[in-house]
């Protein structure tokens, strides 16, 4: 919370840092990193098109996000339809990678999946 509040009261200057070739570099890493996981957890059998098509119609104000994240340190979900929710952005960066229920009083993911299948 605190860097946040830091980050918001200095726009320049986060702005200006992460134009740094060091920040360039974790974050391309980390993308890299997150590239990786997301081939790694895509079975053979998944429906790619149907996912594009889940992730193509999420609604504005809303990301997508998997159920079981790709990257935990007890599990790994997969990249696939079923493990796929959408949540209001702010819930869905304060979930991060951990494990919750699709929540019930958003869109419902098991609902929204089927129209997929």
């Amino acid at each position: 919370m605190q860097d946040k509040i830091r980050r918001d009261s200095n726009p320049e200057t986060t702005k200006a840092s992460r134009r740094t070739p060091k920040y360039k570099a974790a974050a391309r890493a980390s993308a890299n990193k997150r590239r990786a996981a997301k081939l790694k957890q895509s079975p053979a059998w998944a429906k790619e098109d149907a996912i594009k098509s889940f992730y193509a119609n999420c609604p504005e104000g809303y990301e997508v996000d998997h159920i079981i994240p790709l990257m935990h340190s007890d599990v790994a979900g997969l990249h696939v339809l079923t493990n796929l929710q959408y949540l209001p952005e702010g819930i869905n960066k304060r979930k991060s990678n951990k494990i919750l229920e699709c929540y019930s009083e958003h869109i419902s993911c098991s609902l929204e999946i089927e129209r997929y299948l």
